[in-house]
């Protein structure tokens, strides 16, 4: 019952200044593995969520499902579900997110479009629908649009780029956090990938994450991570 308390009194908060709200929760295994620095490596259905650009190195159709339950506390629990397809208007994304619990809860649905304008050169577009409810408060509704690209400079070395909430909607006259995020990946050796995120919010510091992945065997991969503001570390192991 305490935990839960706390968890209320923090949630109320961060709803209270709202530039804290509707921030990515750790959206897929591998992004988690590394520590968050995914901005270059989103080569799946979550790109939907951290780089839309990166759609573009999917194959036809695919889908994804993720669910965290940090610290053992179903409060801080998150969801989400991605599908990305390819057209012949370019690569198609959806995804739905959910965070929280029955008295504090954040949704948010995604639509997403990505293309390669040259290549190796791809951009795409995010436009979000963002629900936060919390009991005895009310609802607020709001739209929110990402943008992102991705450079694949060489076979070993991407470049990227991600802007979050680029026009700085607000959501009940409170302000939503606005976001920049620079990424890199680079494999120094055929089994090993490198990879590094700086992430600026405009009210708050600089944030520095990296993480590595190494191929240990045929479709089992290592997995760590670091970062800063706050410090934390992660690891895992996946099994594509």
């Amino acid at each position: 019952m305490r935990h839960a308390l706390c968890c209320i009194s923090l949630m109320l908060g961060l709803a209270s200044s709202l530039e804290a709200a509707f921030e990515h929760p750790e959206v897929g295994a591998r992004a988690a593995g590394l520590g968050e620095a995914y901005v270059a490596l989103a080569h799946d259905p979550e790109g939907v969520y951290w780089n839309p650009a990166c759609l573009v190195d999917l194959p036809e159709t695919s889908a994804s499902f993720s669910y965290s339950y940090p610290f053992n506390l179903g409060e801080l629990a998150g969801s989400c579900g991605c599908v990305a397809v390819s057209s012949h208007v370019g690569w198609l994304g959806a995804g739905i997110l959910s965070y929280g619990f029955e008295l504090y809860r954040e949704t948010t649905l995604a639509f997403s479009y990505a293309n390669a304008v040259r290549p190796g050169l791809s951009i795409g577009l995010n436009l979000k629908g963002n629900r936060l409810a919390i009991e005895d408060f009310g609802v607020g509704h709001t739209f929110a649009l990402d943008v992102g690209c991705l450079a694949e400079v060489s076979e070993r070395f991407h470049w990227a780029m991600a802007a979050w909430n680029l026009l700085g909607t607000h959501l009940a006259d409170e302000p939503l956090g606005q976001t920049l995020t620079l990424g890199a990946a680079f494999c120094p050796a055929e089994r090993l990938t490198l990879c590094i995120d700086a992430r600026k919010d405009l009210e708050r510091g600089l944030q520095i994450q990296g993480g590595a992945e190494y191929v240990l065997a045929d479709y089992v991969r290592l997995r760590a991570g670091a970062g800063d503001a706050p410090t934390r570390f992660s690891c895992g192991i996946g099994i594509d």
